[in-house]
């Protein structure tokens, strides 16, 4: 592990890590010792908690009692984004970043990136690389953050959340009329404000448990409009591969009661979208969000 940081320092900046929860108590204790145990230790958590119902007040009160950098506030908000953004509003480091309450960090995943800020004061956003999990912790998958131009961000958003860090702007929030791109939004804003950068390293663990969650929602045609609407606004020209990705994606979802009997059917459509990528630009290494 790279000690630059430290001995450059004498003072490291407090990254504010904003924790969204909704009825997620069985996960939050993992969670929480994820950011506790980092390397990295000038860290303050919010834990903004949407008026659970489950055990998940009792959890966080806990960790309060035992961790001072720790705070929280439980109320209804209006979706994901909404929440968060309360947490950027009640927290005070000079670089952020949020982590589900399902999700984890890799132990040294803050260190990594501030390296990074260090070495580079320009950079406004630092990514890495997720491991996809399940809840008994068996890998699923890759997803790999991309070394490609901030202008690509546009069209296809290629920069995984968990773990991802940025500057603080005053006047910087998430949009909370999105459902799903709000991420994909901001890592946009980012863009402009700044230079963005990939590590090589994987730096937290993204839990899929449909439990309840977005990460459930992968099928549903509305998610597929919403992303297309982000791609129409932010991108100078709406390429022909891009369009034709999303029409597929909305087109196959209009069959949608084939996926309640096929549970491959999302792997279908998506393998339908790279197989279209091929056929109208060759071979690339450029993803897309579905």
């Amino acid at each position: 592990m790279p000690r630059e940081f430290f001995v450059t320092m004498s003072t490291a900046p407090k990254v504010s890590v904003i924790v969204p929860n909704y009825n997620y108590g069985q996960f939050l204790p993992q969670c929480l010792d994820s950011i506790f145990q980092q390397s990295y230790k000038n860290i303050e958590v919010f834990v903004v908690d949407g008026a659970s119902v489950d055990n998940s007040i009792e959890v966080i009160e806990t960790y309060a009692q035992k961790y001072s950098s720790l705070h929280y506030l439980s109320e209804k908000d209006a979706g994901p984004a909404d929440a968060i953004n309360k947490g950027f509003r009640h927290t005070t480091g000079a670089f952020l970043t949020w982590l589900n309450s399902d999700d984890a960090l890799d132990r040294h995943a803050i260190e990594r990136v501030m390296v990074e800020f260090e070495r580079n004061r320009n950079l406004s956003l630092v990514y890495g690389s997720v491991l996809n999990v399940t809840n008994h912790g068996a890998i699923i998958g890759l997803n790999k953050g991309l070394k490609l131009k901030a202008e690509d961000l546009s069209v296809f958003d290629f920069v995984p959340q968990t773990g991802a860090v940025f500057k603080r702007y005053e006047d910087l929030l998430l949009n909370k009329d999105l459902e799903w791109g709000f991420d994909w939004e901001l890592w946009i804003e980012l863009s402009k404000r700044g230079e963005i950068r990939n590590i090589d390293h994987i730096v937290g663990y993204c839990m899929v448990t449909g439990h309840g969650a977005r990460k459930s929602d992968m099928i549903i045609p509305r998610r597929t409009l919403e992303l297309a609407g982000i791609a129409w606004r932010h991108s100078a020209e709406f390429e022909s591969r891009v369009f034709l990705s999303y029409l597929a994606a909305i087109l196959g979802y209009c069959f949608m009661p084939l996926g309640r009997l096929d549970k491959n059917y999302h792997k279908r459509i998506v393998r339908w979208v790279g197989l279209l990528h091929r056929i109208v630009e060759g071979k690339t290494e450029k993803g897309i969000m579905l």
